[in-house]
């Protein structure tokens, strides 16, 4: 199984408030970038394997899809024998959202592999256990986020900027 894995960028960003688990409230807009993406791969293994053409992406547990992987796996009851393969196109720690994509890409590849086990509610709830922007690659489109970046509200009129 194999996608691309978009970016995003923050067409604005305002920080709203601090919480007391140190997450920002924000306000922003998301905007998906589907011209450059990652790709990534999932094969079948003996394990859980992450591999990368790109030295700065982590090949262990501290890797966002390798968490992806192993929350999907004990959500599901699922044994976790996948090799993972991350092609970057996308900067490593750039801003745009490359790894927080890559994980949600990897939990809709995976739910997909398995003939949907899990509802796109327990996906969010996963994605946002990863952190604050995986959820928005769920569904990469145009979209208001509020919250620590969870509370998204898709605006249709976007859809058609040539940004995108």
């Amino acid at each position: 199984m194999k996608t691309n894995s978009p970016g995003k960028i923050n067409l604005f960003l305002d920080v709203t408030a601090k919480r007391e688990n140190g997450y920002h409230e924000i306000l922003t807009l998301f905007l998906p970038i589907h011209d450059l993406s990652d790709t990534i791969e999932i094969s079948s293994s003996s394990g859980l394997e992450i591999n990368s053409n790109h030295p700065g992406v982590p090949q262990d547990e501290t890797n966002l899809c390798h968490k992806a992987a192993t929350l999907f796996s004990k959500k599901t009851g699922i044994t976790p024998n996948w090799q993972i393969h991350i092609s970057k196109k996308l900067p490593v720690a750039g801003g745009m959202g490359g790894g927080s994509s890559n994980a949600a890409i990897t939990l809709k590849l995976l739910n997909e592999k398995y003939d949907l086990p899990l509802t796109l509610e327990e996906l969010a709830e996963i994605a946002l256990s990863i952190g604050a922007d995986v959820p928005y690659f769920l569904n990469p489109v145009p979209s208001l986020a509020q919250g620590i970046g969870e509370a998204l509200e898709t605006l249709q009129a976007l859809h058609k900027v040539p940004l995108l």
